[in-house]
């Protein structure tokens, strides 16, 4: 994969050695999955850890990336996740 390759954003990252990652990202990424892993032993709720990585996350991508590229990429999101989408799989 390239930079500029789309990936798909429903699917978790296996290999993340590649040069398109931003630096430290292997790190970054072990240490969001601590987290939640240790939510998940303590049996915090699923949607509470999800709602509390959004919590986190929406400043950060507007701070980090601006607001149009931000947006870009919760449009991206939308659409994968609405391709997805079928009666028998939903609220699953």
């Amino acid at each position: 994969m390239t930079a500029t390759e789309p990936r798909d954003l429903l699917e978790p990252l296996g290999d993340v050695s590649e040069d398109a990652f931003p630096p430290r990202f292997a790190e970054a990424l072990n240490l969001v999955r601590d987290a939640l892993a240790a939510g998940e032993r303590t049996h915090v709720p699923p949607r509470t850890l999800v709602a509390a990585l959004a919590a986190e996350l929406m400043p950060r991508l507007v701070l980090a990336y601006g607001e149009r590229a931000a947006a870009t990429v919760l449009r991206r999101l939308a659409t994968e996740i609405g391709a997805e989408f079928t009666p028998t799989t939903a609220g699953h």
